[in-house]
């Protein structure tokens, strides 16, 4: 087994880079120094690795299936992690591009692959010829992207020619460089001075004594001192305080954590705010994972039938992610009783699926399950006087209720609702649909129903019989 790549020649043992080397850098577009820069805020920035390590880690915590699946490949996925080979493919979310080389070994009479991951500062680009290329390390010998294209994996997620300038990573160095340089200057200025700038106020004209006075100024440090004559006042310049510079930093912070995964903020600029606010964020989380899936899709299907192709003669297949829509179970809950109440019956598989809780249906018929029918029943066992049902007896106050509760409407109005699901060809649409019906007639119908259906029950359970006034004459 052997790689097609030799040892490259790369640094990745940054630690620092400097200021002048950053606009150069940004000046330039110099694509090496770039990268460099992307590693060194990646490694360093803990909002920047979050962020982008937030967006991988989403794409790994998929499932996925294979349309078009055959013998072979369902073997080889048993075999192999394809959940590694995607983790290799991953650098490319920030750094706009990943390299992985393959090499292969015999196993179960079939060649597979073993895909190591080349890093990304390995990388060079050639502005005259504009072409890609890799050192060999100890020489300089330069090997070309373009001649090992069907030999190793080169994932271009941007799908531009100038990536350096198109990755997720030039779309928040701005930001990053901002933040870095305010504290490097503000470490700089305390390691420099320890007290802000002087202002003195006198002096007079002597040549040689301003000089001295300079220069006792010069020396002041925080643990230092100086003598001067009464008529010289000295005074600080006022500068911002630390909650201005951490309120500075986080500002940063939000910008950043706002590309790199939709982070909202509250409008102080906080990352703090509603419940609404973090649910969108989570929302824009999730579009931006799945725009990112649906790219490294594509590489991994490329990847798998180009195996497919070296060992059999089976058709292509497809590889594709897996995206589960959460669903807020309490509402669903509701939404399929009311679905089974009005007589639609709901799969129970499905249930079971999309709240993760296994269910048996219970064995009842469709009148039991139906609010028209039990409407009717609660028509014909409700009559028009108090004294037919309850007997001559001071009535409670949710009796009363009971008795006076209009409940004629309820038919015209669960027909709405019939109306509104007769249209729907899934009960994912059935339920984006009832989710927005508001109809506080309805719900005051169906509240009173439930109601007297309840009492109904519980008198039954105490054994108190349905009475007429012919019982209780003389």
């Amino acid at each position: 087994m052997k790689y097609n790549l030799p040892n490259l020649m790369y640094e990745n043992d940054l630690y620092f880079i400097t200021i002048e080397e950053v606009k150069k850098a940004i000046a330039a577009n110099d694509f090496e120094m770039l990268m460099n820069l992307y590693y060194l805020f990646y490694t360093r920035d803990l909002k920047i690795a979050e962020g982008v390590d937030k967006r991988r880690d989403g794409i790994l915590s998929l499932n996925y299936k294979i349309e078009n699946s055959n013998p072979f490949i369902e073997k080889f996925l048993e075999d192999f992690n394809i959940k590694r080979f995607i983790k290799q493919i991953s650098d490319a979310i920030y750094y706009g591009f990943a390299v992985v080389d393959v090499a292969y070994e015999i196993k179960n009479n079939y060649l597979y692959p073993k895909p190591k991951k080349i890093p990304p500062l390995a990388l060079k680009y050639d502005e005259l010829s504009e072409e890609f290329y890799f050192i060999e390390k100890n020489t300089t010998k330069q090997i070309y992207l373009k001649d090992l294209q069907d030999k190793i994996i080169f994932y271009n997620h941007t799908g531009s020619e100038k990536i350096h300038n198109e990755n997720l990573a030039y779309k928040i160095i701005f930001y990053a460089i901002l933040k870095h340089t305010t504290i490097t200057l503000n470490m700089q200025y305390f390691d420099s001075l320890a007290i802000p700038p002087l202002i003195v106020k006198g002096g007079g004209d002597d040549e040689e004594k301003v000089k001295e006075l300079l220069a006792q100024l010069a020396n002041l440090k925080s643990n230092s001192f100086g003598i001067f004559p009464d008529n010289i006042s000295i005074d600080s310049l006022k500068v911002s305080n630390q909650a201005d510079f951490l309120g500075l930093i986080n500002y940063f912070d939000n910008l950043i954590a706002h590309y790199l995964t939709g982070q909202g903020t509250a409008a102080d600029g906080t990352k703090q705010g509603s419940y609404a606010l973090s649910k969108t964020t989570n929302e824009r989380l999730k579009e931006k994972i799945k725009a990112d899936a649906e790219f490294i899709e594509e590489e991994v299907t490329k990847f798998l039938n180009k195996i497919i192709k070296i060992n059999t003669n089976y058709s292509p297949v497809k590889f594709e992610f897996i995206f589960e829509n959460e669903v807020n179970k309490k509402e669903l809950s509701q939404v399929i009783k009311t679905l089974n109440d009005a007589g639609y019956e709901v799969d129970e598989e499905y249930i079971s699926s999309t709240l993760k809780i296994p269910v048996k249906k219970k064995t009842l018929t469709q009148e039991n399950n139906s609010f028209l029918a039990l409407n009717s029943e609660i028509k014909k066992r409700v009559p028009e006087k108090s004294s037919d049902f309850l007997g001559h007896r001071p009535l409670s106050y949710q009796e009363d209720q009971l008795i006076n509760t209009d409940l004629s409407d309820v038919k015209n109005e669960l027909n709405k609702v019939y109306k509104i699901l007769e249209n729907c060809s899934s009960f994912e649409e059935a339920l984006s649909k009832i989710e927005k019906f508001d109809n506080p007639k309805m719900e005051k119908a169906l509240e009173s129903i439930i109601f007297a259906n309840s009492l109904l029950g519980r008198l039954e359970d105490d054994g108190v019989p349905a009475k007429s006034d012919k019982d209780f004459e003389g």
